[in-house]
């Protein structure tokens, strides 16, 4: 099985066992949620248990109502002035219940309790509505928790999850919010409106009530000592009723105008997942299953993971099949300008001239330093070519085991990469890989094979460019003082074999010019009056000259060479001081 058929078949494993343990956590964080909002609801709601008390309050005053009237009724033989004042209370009375039997549905329970619970119901249905899915990354991040420490971690990581619980505690807020704002919409709510009306009104006609009907007994009824007992006891319940509601619709008009609370008087989100933590319940312990069996993947990934290492160094031995190139180019180079030096030397040999003695010693003395410089080119290319031969050689022969320690390291940084942001085809498993190869992951095994190639590719860099400087452009060099001292007393011989020969060595100084051109080598030959530059000039004489200011160029006494921005040699100068 491929690897990423093993991760398919353990990722579904890994979320059956997470969803579970999901939806159990906010199963029970819902429930939390619930028995939170009735605390907050009783805590921030204007009305606490006020209007509640409201209906109780009033369904009490109904009842002392009856009582007054049955008194009222049960008196005979009054005096004509207390039988008006009884008369005036009793049709008051009598007209209040009324009205309520008209108005008000008879209800076995408190109708507003029941409307607050309807209220409390629907805010607990929203809440429960709650879509509790875990988010993608939150679900890989989860699984990754799973699989390397076990159901323990994955319980504390989904307790601590930001991601959902953010939104929780927001979605939680809009539905105190909407609950408060039921909760504290005196007019709208039709029960508690009308018992807290109904309070205030009872409230207005026992004062009213006391203040007239009351009042006048008092000042009669003890002419009538016969009926003072009847009296006194309609007096002392209308007072009574009156003092207990009076407290009340007070505070229901101090409810009515005064503040909402404020959003931000909630809690805050750290406030609010301590609480859920309090109020919820563990989910039970058949929730925690064990974790799949992450062995097939495991032993798949650490396959995966040692085809990287031969990668790698199959990638450093390409870089390192380069070398052999570049000594080519340079035993090639070499190669061509000595057969240019073999051409010249060729023709001196087989057109031997008969001049005068100087001519034929400087001919001769060219002669053989073309044999030399021939020679020297070979020795220099053999040289080189063994020494850049046991350099690759020894690169080849290098050992970078990897360590178990370091092993382990790069295999973790893999592991949990892919647990991270795991591939979603198996068609991107190789860029997977690719990346993992040059990022941070893979950069321990990188870092030897990168130190090791560096410092061999230095070692036969440095060995090309030496071999340019000391055997191949120090031959040009000396052959072309050759011509600026030898060549230029041959131009002015009378044999015309003797110029032709010159015009020959001439000739062949061109061709290694034009040689040096096409593989990016270039004269530095700076001309008098220039200014000296120490990277591409060398003094081998400072002097005094009328025409010159000091750190300008007298003459040049030999070219330097540059091969591409690379100053290879300076060029020698007279410099004016």
């Amino acid at each position: 099985m491929s690897l990423f058929d093993t991760w398919q078949s353990l990722a579904a494993a890994s979320d059956e066992v997470i969803h579970i343990h999901w939806d159990a956590l906010f199963a029970s964080y819902k429930t939390a949620a619930g028995e939170m909002l009735a605390q907050d609801a009783q805590a921030f709601s204007r009305l606490s248990d006020t209007d509640e008390r409201a209906y109780e309050r009033f369904m009490h005053l109904m009842d002392d109502y009856q009582t007054i009237i049955q008194m009222i009724e049960g008196v005979t033989s009054l005096p004509p002035a207390v039988d008006e004042l009884l008369a005036g209370i009793l049709a008051i009375l009598q007209s209040r219940l009324r009205h309520v039997e008209e108005n008000e549905t008879p209800s076995a329970t408190n109708p507003v309790s029941n409307e607050k619970h309807e209220i409390l119901g629907r805010t607990l249905d929203y809440i429960n509505n709650f879509p509790a899915k875990i988010p993608a990354e939150t679900g890989e991040f989860l699984r990754g928790a799973f699989l390397l420490h076990g159901a323990d971690a994955l319980h504390n990581e989904m307790k601590t999850n930001d991601a959902v619980l953010t939104a929780f505690y927001a979605h939680y807020n809009e539905g105190l919010r909407f609950c408060l704002s039921q909760l504290d919409d005196l007019h709208a709510r039709k029960a508690a409106g009308m018992y807290m009306d109904w309070v205030q009104r009872e409230w207005e006609v026992l004062q009213d009530m006391i203040r007239v009907q009351a009042a006048a007994l008092e000042g009669i009824y003890e002419e009538s000592p016969k009926q003072k007992n009847v009296v006194a006891s309609v007096l002392n319940v209308l007072r009574e009723a009156y003092q207990q509601t009076g407290p009340l619709a007070e505070a229901l008009q101090r409810l009515s105008s005064s503040t909402p609370a404020r959003m931000e008087e909630y809690g805050t989100y750290s406030t609010f997942t301590q609480r859920l933590n309090q109020f919820a319940t563990e989910p039970q312990p058949q929730i925690f299953a064990a974790s799949p069996n992450a062995t097939p993947f495991y032993e798949a990934l650490a396959e995966e993971i040692d085809s990287l290492y031969v990668q790698q160094r199959i990638g450093y031995l390409k870089i390192a099949n380069q070398w052999p190139n570049i000594v080519e180019e340079e035993i090639r180079l070499a190669t061509e300008v000595n057969n240019i030096f073999r051409t010249t030397h060729q023709t001196l040999i087989n057109n031997p001239i008969e001049t005068n003695e100087i001519e034929m010693q400087i001919l001769q003395g060219i002669t053989e330093t073309m044999e030399i410089k021939i020679s020297s080119i070979i020795d220099g290319i053999e040289d080189f070519n063994g020494q850049t031969a046991n350099l690759m050689q020894s690169f080849a022969q290098e050992k970078n085991d990897i360590t178990d320690e370091m092993r382990q390291i790069i295999y973790t940084a893999i592991r949990d990469a892919w647990f991270a942001a795991p591939p979603a085809s198996s068609d991107v498993v190789p860029e997977f890989f690719a990346q993992c190869r040059e990022g941070a992951a893979f950069a321990p095994y990188r870092a030897n094979y990168e130190k090791d190639v560096a410092f061999y590719n230095e070692k036969i860099e440095k060995a090309a460019i030496r071999f340019k400087c000391e055997v191949l452009l120090y031959e040009i060099a000396t052959y072309e003082e050759i011509l600026t001292h030898s060549v230029s007393r041959l131009r002015e011989s009378a044999s015309e074999h003797v110029q032709d020969a010159a015009a020959n060595l001439e000739g062949a100084y061109a061709a290694l010019e034009i040689l040096l051109g096409k593989n990016d080598i270039t004269p530095i030959r700076p001309a008098p009056h220039d200014p000296f530059n120490g990277k591409e000039h060398e003094v081998l004489m400072a002097e005094q000259q009328e025409s010159f200011i000091k750190g300008e160029i007298i003459k040049r006494v030999g070219s330097g060479y540059r091969y591409k921005d690379m100053v290879l040699m300076r060029a020698n100068v007279i410099a004016a001081r």
